[in-house]
C-alpha cells in the first residue's frame, strides 16, 4: 500500500499550519487554537483564504472528480471533518488532526474571535436562512449579516457575486452541498471580495433548528455519522454505504 506522508520542513504541526497527505489528499493538522488564530489574522489583514474540509465523501470525490481535486489542492486550509480520516492520520503519520465539523466549529470560532464581522450566508432556503440569521445574531450580536438563497438559476450567478462583492464579507459561508459549494468557490475565487470562504454543507439547517445536533455522548463515541443517518436515512444511508466501499478501494489501491 502506498501511503503518502509529507510534512515538508515542518517539525511541529502545532506551531504552524502542519500539513500531511493521505493518498495525495492534503489535511492540515494544526490545533484548533492555532487554526483559529490564523483565521482571525486573515480577517484582520483582509487576506483571502479558502477553508475546505475533508471527510470520507470528499476523499472519494478527490479521486473521482478532477475539478473537485483542484479545488482542494488550491485551498489555503483543508481541515478534517471525519473520525475515520482523523484516526487514519494518527495511525499512518503520527499526526492527529482535530475533527472540525462546520456546524460546530464556525459558531465556536465566532465566540473566540469576538470582534464584529461581516457575514454572508449563501445557500438553502429563505426560511432556513432567516432562522440562521436570528441564531447568528445571538452568537455575534454586533456582526452585520446578509444572506441569499442557494436555489438560483445559472444566469443569476453574476448578480449574486456582485451582491457578495458589494458587501465584502469577512466570512462567506456557502451551503450548497458537496461538491457544488467547493466548485462555486473555486471557480469564482479570483473574483470574490470575501476574506474567509467556507463551504459548510448542511450547517444552516442545524443552526436553523431544522436538525438537532448530535448529543455529546455520540460525539465522544465517534458516532455522529449514525446520528446523521437517523436524521436523513433515505438520503444518507445509501450514500454512506457507497462511500465506505469507494473509500476502501481508493485507500487500498
Amino acid at each position: 500500500m502506498n501511503f503518502l506522508l509529507s510534512t515538508g520542513n515542518i517539525p511541529n504541526p502545532d506551531h504552524v499550519h502542519g500539513l500531511i497527505y493521505l493518498k495525495q489528499v492534503p489535511v492540515h493538522t494544526a490545533s484548533r487554537p492555532t487554526l483559529y488564530a490564523a483565521f482571525s489574522e486573515r480577517i484582520r489583514q483582509k487576506s483571502p483564504a479558502s477553508i475546505f474540509n475533508i471527510n470520507v465523501h470528499a476523499f472519494n470525490l478527490f479521486h473521482q472528480n478532477h475539478e473537485f481535486a483542484c479545488s482542494i489542492r488550491s485551498a489555503d486550509f483543508v481541515i478534517c471533518d471525519s473520525d475515520i480520516i482523523r484516526i487514519l492520520s494518527r495511525f499512518l503519520t503520527g499526526f492527529e488532526p482535530e475533527k472540525l465539523t462546520g456546524s460546530r466549529w464556525v459558531p465556536d470560532f465566532l465566540s473566540h474571535h469576538r470582534e464584529p464581522l461581516r457575514i454572508y450566508l449563501l445557500g438553502d432556503t429563505e426560511q432556513v436562512l432567516q432562522q440562521c440569521y436570528f441564531k447568528m445574531k445571538v452568537w455575534t450580536p454586533e456582526s452585520n449579516i446578509r444572506f441569499h438563497s442557494g436555489f438560483f438559476e445559472a444566469d443569476k450567478t453574476e448578480s449574486i457575486i456582485e451582491d457578495i462583492n458589494q458587501f465584502e464579507p469577512d466570512l462567506l459561508l456557502v451551503a450548497m452541498g458537496m461538491p457544488k459549494q467547493e466548485l462555486f468557490l473555486h471557480e469564482h475565487a479570483d473574483r470574490l471580495k470575501a476574506t474567509l470562504r467556507i463551504p459548510v454543507g448542511g450547517a444552516f439547517r442545524y443552526w436553523a433548528g431544522v436538525f438537532p445536533q448530535a448529543p455529546g455522548w455520540m460525539l465522544k463515541l465517534n458516532m455522529e455519522w449514525l446520528h446523521r443517518i437517523w436524521l436523513e436515512p433515505i438520503r444518507l444511508f445509501p450514500r454512506y454505504l457507497k462511500d465506505a466501499g469507494r473509500f476502501l478501494v481508493h485507500f487500498l489501491r
